[in-house]
């Protein structure tokens, strides 16, 4: 009785477990089955019908061996004693693979991955348990990956396909060369790996993909060796014939050269932007070397000059400053006769192993690389160029020497400009000087005269001043302002000044002398130009002042006491139009009382969208302290600098007199 009732409870315990195994395998994914010792079929879940085609109780008891496993993937038949399940039950080791096949119950074959594990008790295998899963599609996929790594190995760009995850599949040969790994050692990496941030990949590319299909855009990443560098990273999503999901695919180039050369082009525009803003040969050269160096990433840099039978060292950047005026012979710097000699860069990444450098003189200075391009000006070389490196052989790439190519031929130019600025400087400032000359002194009289150009530019201004002697105790005052620059506005103002300082000898008053000058004026220049004038002839005994304004900023009168007044008779411009009246203006001038002419460029001085203008001009003049006529044009200008904070829209012109106290009424 007790033993039957222990048989019993026996039985109801293994039927609990085999429903309980039920239950948990009918909701895997994975198609279970288990083997006695001999290789008989003892329970089938749901998924491995499903897969198999077969019904448990069709299987139960038979050989699984004979029945699910007895061919190959070719056709071939499987002898038993090669069968993994088999080879399970006698060895009790673990068997795993991906790369095997059953078949199901209508004769056809399906790739498996599968697991066979041994159960074992007292030492001995009582049977086994294996879980399987249907590969179709994952071998449909793998196909195609293989015959799209074939068509993609060669490829200039990276290709690389990860899967849902992030986790690489597959690396092309350009990949390697990118990150430095072989495809063997990128296979299986999680994409974190590989970037600077360690998961924009999890938080901005795979979600975006997984949404919208694609990503695209840069990343910096990690070298095999450390160092991080950018590229251009194009995603997509892959999938199967029934529209799923099942990779993604990655296009990736290295766009260091491209960053390179962007950088390196916006270098040069500021380096040319540097160098066009002055026409001063060694100001042009200093920022040269300092820029230029800079930017292109070496860690110092010379230009060598030409002077006589030796080469000069004469601006540095990273050099101790004792090497400044350092004599070579052409021996010496072989690289840069060589430079001279073809007109085209020399690119060493080596000094050790060149032999188009002196090895004496680049161990004297430590020098491993470098690169020097030729100077040249009017077709004569003039010196070189060179940047180095000093800490190891670095290679200077093409971006770098383009870069410097490029900078050459700008260089070139800026001193071809700076020559020929000078030239026209000399020009210039002395045909300036011939029509702003006036007499150093003139009896009757003090006075102070002062011109400032607006720019730099060798380029002659409209603007003029004269003062000169007439008869009868009389002085011919003239200031004016002819429209444009350069020769034919110097033209124009040499006219208008001899024009009033002729007429000034036989007519007297100077409305008429305006007049005349107008129709010379008129038939002499283009009807573009016209001219402002003031012109004055001032009584050194009486005072008298009398004087005609012709278009011209009216003239200032502070009187002794310190109150200002404008001249306010006022005219039409010289040379508009024929027959114009012009209007006499006169005044008187005591002893202690100045008068102050002036250009428009003192009035449209700017400070932001506010101008000095005339109240600023006579607030100015009338709180100056009482200075002398010739010193009153420079404190003017001071004040009109400092509203201005040093920068002139226009060139400005002052002239300023008074009675001297040696002149009698």
């Amino acid at each position: 009785m007790g033993a039957a009732m222990e048989e019993e409870k026996a039985d109801e315990a293994l039927k609990a477990s085999e429903k309980k195994l039920r239950d948990v395998t009918s909701v895997l994914g994975e198609g279970i089955y288990v083997l006695d010792s001999e290789c008989r079929l003892t329970f089938m879940n749901p998924e491995a019908e499903r897969l198999l085609g077969w019904t448990e109780a069709e299987l139960l008891g038979r050989n699984v061996h004979e029945v699910i496993h007895y061919q190959t993937a070719n056709g071939a038949p499987l002898p038993a004693d090669e069968c993994p399940m088999i080879g399970v039950l006698r060895s009790g080791v673990v068997y795993r693979t991906d790369d095997d096949v059953l078949t199901r119950k209508d004769g056809s074959i399906f790739p498996v991955a599968y697991i066979v594990t041994p159960i074992i008790e007292d030492g001995k295998v009582v049977s086994a348990v294996s879980a399987f899963r249907d590969i179709t599609d994952r071998k449909r996929m793998e196909k195609k990956l293989r015959l799209f790594s074939e068509a993609v190995k060669g490829a200039p760009d990276g290709i690389q396909i990860v899967d849902l995850d992030g986790y690489v599949i597959y690396s092309n040969r350009a990949v390697e060369e990118i990150y430095g790994f072989c495809p063997d050692e990128l296979r299986g990496r999680h994409v974190n790996e590989l970037n600077v941030d360690p998961d924009f990949a999890d938080r901005k590319i795979i979600p975006s993909i997984k949404e919208t299909g694609r990503w695209i855009g840069e990343l910096v990443v990690k070298h095999k060796t450390g160092r991080t560098f950018p590229i251009w990273l194009t995603c997509s999503m892959v999938k199967d014939d029934k529209g799923r999901p099942i990779a993604m695919v990655g296009i990736i180039r290295d766009i260091t050269e491209r960053k390179i050369a962007k950088e390196l082009s916006d270098a040069l525009n500021k380096v040319n932007a540097a160098i066009g803003s002055t026409f001063d040969f060694n100001e042009i050269m200093k920022r040269v070397v300092i820029e230029s160096t800079k930017a292109i990433g070496a860690e110092t840099g010379c230009v060598n000059l030409c002077e006589n039978d030796y080469w000069a060292l004469r601006y540095i950047y990273g050099l101790p400053d004792e090497m400044v005026g350092t004599r070579f012979s052409s021996k010496e710097v072989r690289h840069a006769l060589i430079a001279a000699r073809t007109r085209k860069p020399v690119v060493v990444n080596d000094t050790h192993r060149d032999e188009r450098v002196d090895r004496k003189t680049m161990e004297r200075f430590g020098i491993r690389s470098l690169l020097t391009v030729p100077l040249i000006v009017r077709d004569k070389m003039i010196g070189a160029l060179c940047f180095h490196y000093h800490s190891g052989a670095v290679p200077f790439n093409d971006a770098q020497v383009d870069f410097a190519s490029k900078l050459a031929i700008s260089i070139s130019l800026a001193l071809e400009n700076s020559r020929l600025y000078a030239i026209e400087r000399n020009i210039a400032d002395t045909l300036q000087d011939v029509l702003l000359t006036v007499p150093e002194q003139i009896q009757g009289v003090s006075f102070g005269h002062l011109y400032r150009p607006a720019t730099e530019v060798a380029e002659v201004g409209g603007d003029f001043y004269d003062l000169f002697e007439l008869e009868h105790d009389r002085v011919g005052i003239v200031i004016g302002d002819v429209s444009g620059k350069g020769l034919e506005a110097a033209t124009l103002t040499s006219l208008v000044k001899n024009t009033i300082k002729a007429y000034a000898y036989e007519v007297d008053h100077p409305a008429s002398i305006i007049a005349k000058t107008s129709d010379v004026v008129r038939r002499a220049s283009a009807p573009t130009m016209f001219v402002t004038a003031f012109f004055g002839i001032l009584n050194i005994r009486s005072g008298r002042l009398a004087y005609c304004c012709a278009g011209h900023p009216p003239a200032i009168l502070r009187r002794k006491t310190f109150e200002v007044s404008l001249l306010s008779k006022s005219s039409p411009i010289i040379g508009a139009f024929e027959r114009l009246r012009y209007v006499k203006g006169s005044e008187t001038l005591e002893e202690g009382d100045m008068l102050i002419l002036y250009t428009d460029g003192v009035t449209e001085a700017r400070k932001d969208s506010e101008f000095f203008g005339e109240e600023g001009l006579l607030s100015c003049v009338k709180e100056l302290k009482p200075p002398s006529a010739r010193e009153m044009p420079e404190l003017i200008f001071g004040e009109v600098m400092d509203f201005s904070h040093g920068k002139l829209s226009d060139d400005v012109a002052l002239l300023s007199l008074s009675l001297s106290a040696a002149s009698s009424k």
